[in-house]
Order: C-alpha cells, then sequence, then structure tokens
C-alpha cells in the first residue's frame, strides 16, 4: 500500500500493520523521557526482547515462597512477539504447577498438581514476527485460551481444581528445563481470577495496579536496569529480575519515507506509563493513515478474510498522550477435525483508532 509523501520534510507514523501515518510539517523525533526512575510514568513503550539472536539462557523470574498456591481460578495474560517456529516455548512457568506457553506454533497449556495433566493445544496457530495478545485462564478444573481477546480453546476437566503447592520460582519467557520463548514480551499479568469477560477490552489498555485480583503486572517499561517492577499496589508486589541481559525495546518503529519525511510505525496497540504516545513538542499537525484488523478466513473450501477498513485525516496534536488502539485479525474458522471449540465462527478483524480517527474492522 502506498502512502503520501509530503513535499516538506515531515513525520510521519503507521499504527498497526499498516494503522496510522502521520506527517508533521515541522519534525525533530526528541527522545522521550521518564519522569520516574521506575519507568511508572514512561512516555515510551518498551518491551523485553529476550532469546532473539538464537540464545537460550534470557528470562525474568522472581524466587517463588508458595505465591498462588490453593487458587481455584487464574489468569496469565501478555503481548507476545515470537520469532522462533517449532519446540516448547514458555511464557509463564512455575515447575511442578502449570507451564503455559507455545508447542510446535501452538498456544498450549499444562498443569501439575500430583500428576501431571492433560497439555491442552489451540487450534489457531501463533503468527511468526508479528504482535499478538494472549490469554490462559484456570475456571476451576476448565481451561481456556485467548488469542487476539478471542476464545480458542474451552476444555473441561484440564487443570486441578486449585493450583499446588510448591516453592519454585516464577518464570517468565522461559521453563527451567531450558524450553526458552523467542522474541518479545510485554504487558505481562497474572491474576487471581477468571477474567474471560475482560480479556477483550482491557488488552489495549494500562490497568490500575490496585484492580481487584491483579496479583502481579509488569510492563518493561524501565529505562534500564536488571529490575523489572511489578506495577500491582500493595506490600506483596513482586519485581524481577532479569538474567543473562535480555534487552528493552521500543514498540514503535522509525525510519525514513522519501521526500525526508519520517515515519513512525506503531506495531500495536502503544502502552507506555501514560497510557499512550506522546507527539514530539515541535510537531503539532499531522495526516493520520488508520487501517483496521482483517476478517479472519473460514474453513477448508471458503475464502480468505476481508481487508480490514482504511481512513486517512489531517489531525492537529499538542504535547499529550493520545491513545493508539491497533486493531489485530480476525481469527479464521478452524478446519472441522482439528476443532476443540466447535462453536467458534470466524470472526471479523478488530478496530483501530489514533488521534480521532477510527477505522472499523
Amino acid at each position: 500500500m502506498k502512502h503520501r509523501v509530503s513535499s516538506r520534510r515531515g513525520l510521519r507514523i503507521i499504527i498497526g500493520a499498516l494503522l496510522a501515518t502521520v506527517v508533521a510539517l515541522v519534525f525533530v523525533i526528541q527522545a522521550a523521557l521518564s519522569t520516574a526512575g521506575d519507568g511508572s510514568t514512561s512516555t515510551v513503550d518498551n518491551y523485553l526482547s529476550v532469546n532473539a539472536s538464537g540464545d537460550a539462557s534470557q528470562f525474568a523470574q522472581h524466587p517463588d515462597n508458595g505465591w498462588m498456591t490453593g487458587q481455584t481460578n487464574a489468569t496469565w495474560e501478555a503481548w507476545i512477539y515470537p520469532t522462533r517456529n517449532g519446540g516448547r516455548q514458555g511464557i509463564f512457568s512455575k515447575e511442578a504447577n502449570f507451564i503455559l506457553g507455545i508447542d510446535s506454533g501452538q498456544l498450549w497449556t499444562a498443569f501439575f498438581n500430583g500428576v501431571w495433566y492433560d497439555n491442552v493445544y489451540a487450534d489457531a496457530p501463533v503468527q511468526l514476527n508479528s504482535w499478538q495478545h494472549v490469554a490462559f485462564i484456570k475456571a476451576g478444573t476448565t481451561v481456556k485460551i485467548y488469542l487476539n481477546g478471542r476464545e480458542v480453546v474451552n476444555r473441561s476437566s484440564a487443570a486441578p481444581p486449585v493450583l499446588n503447592s510448591e516453592s519454585n520460582p516464577l518464570t517468565l519467557g522461559r521453563r527451567t528445563n531450558g524450553e526458552y520463548f523467542s522474541g518479545g514480551l510485554d504487558e505481562m499479568r497474572i491474576w487471581t481470577s477468571d477474567r474471560s469477560s475482560s480479556i477483550a477490552s482491557s488488552m489495549h489498555s494500562k490497568v490500575a495496579g490496585s484492580s481487584s485480583g491483579l496479583a502481579g503486572y509488569w510492563d518493561f517499561n524501565e529505562p534500564s536496569g536488571t529490575t523489572v517492577y511489578d506495577r500491582t499496589a500493595g506490600s506483596l508486589s513482586r519485581n524481577l529480575t532479569l538474567q543473562n541481559s535480555p534487552t528493552r525495546l521500543d514498540v514503535k518503529q522509525v525510519s525514513s519515507a522519501p521526500g525526508g519525511d519520517t515515519v513512525i510505525t506503531f506495531p500495536r496497540t502503544y502502552l507506555s506509563g501514560v497510557g499512550g504516545w506522546t507527539p514530539p513538542s515541535n510537531a503539532t499537525n499531522f495526516r493520520a493513515l488508520v487501517v483496521a484488523g482483517g476478517g479472519g478466513g473460514a474453513g477448508r473450501h471458503a475464502g480468505g478474510g476481508g481487508a480490514g477498513g482504511l481512513r486517512e485525516g489531517s489531525v492537529s496534536l499538542s504535547n499529550q498522550a493520545y491513545p493508539v488502539t491497533v486493531g489485530s485479525g480476525g481469527i479464521g474458522s478452524p478446519l472441522l477435525a482439528n476443532n476443540t471449540n466447535p462453536s467458534r465462527n470466524t470472526q471479523k478483524g478488530g478496530d483501530s483508532s489514533a488521534f480521532g480517527v477510527l477505522s472499523l474492522g
């Protein structure tokens, strides 16, 4: 898809696969600085890049003392950007309790309490080199898996009635046996409740540290250092320690276009500490292109999904945080033979919005 290039040097912004193109009449990209050393009010949305260069040793961890023991309900959620196909990759793990991640390209869960319960697999594969939101939910003995806010698995008798009692560390981005995740991780949250009804809405926003049932919340927005601060409120915050030097990177991407314009691309919803993107202070007038997520394809003999909507418009912005929401593509209807959730139909793409410009999926 082509974008108009201003004849004057300017700033472009692209949100999503193509989500918003913004051209400023005057531009200078300035470093965005956090006003708090722990990154809680950062104007940059960092993510954690682990094992991206073929390493197998980078992860984040908290030494546990029985946290989550005895929980009947729980939710684990994150934005992920997988870069490796094949094998098992731990996203959330606590040995002899729960392993939540990817197995050969499919979202996967395994729970333990005296015995290992059946492995549960999603019928919708994860996409390499693309941001997607995942959620794993334990509701009693039922396991549910969500991809981009849509339920793709609902399996009964797949988890123990309560989480196991043990004292193994909580590990993000790797299982202790070396089953490591490769790629990007962000907005990782653990809840002591079934969040099925909230996943689709809350995945595109920050959540308050005092939210009911929030047990752990790590956004990786610290400017540097080996400590990842838990954003939950209260005295039981569980800060993580980075192991073997994974890196923090900005979600947005900056490049140049013909004519001297600077292009900023947002491949997914931008969740800085202040909740959005803050334009440079000396840029005020922009042109925005906003593209929504496309629809999912149908089964074996049906066609592919339709393209997402596209809107373009000029906007005037000030030096404040603006929400940038990137709609994900719709999930296709699974082949009947592989379908673990027969009620799931082909789904439309998500809506995208930025700077008052809305594009419908």
